[in-house]
């Protein structure tokens, strides 16, 4: 039975925002707060849901059926 997982893509947005809040946190105070946000934010556009069986792209967590191996998600 294959099920939706969450794996880690590369994301340009992503990526930007995980370097962008890297440097504010050298910026002591306030610096250092926005940067884990940022960190944070872009941890997690960086994630995106995949079968778990074929690997494919899929859109939400409802889908109750996998577009490409036809496999039926638990």
């Amino acid at each position: 039975m294959a099920k939706i997982i969450t794996k880690r893509k590369t994301s340009a947005g992503g990526l930007a925002l995980e370097l962008l809040g890297l440097i504010l946190l050298f910026l002591f105070p306030i610096g250092t707060i926005f940067g884990i946000i940022f960190i944070i934010a872009g941890f997690n556009m960086s994630k995106g849901l995949v079968c778990s069986e074929c690997k494919n792209r899929i859109e939400n967590k409802g889908v109750k059926l996998c577009p490409v191996c036809k496999a039926t998600f638990s």
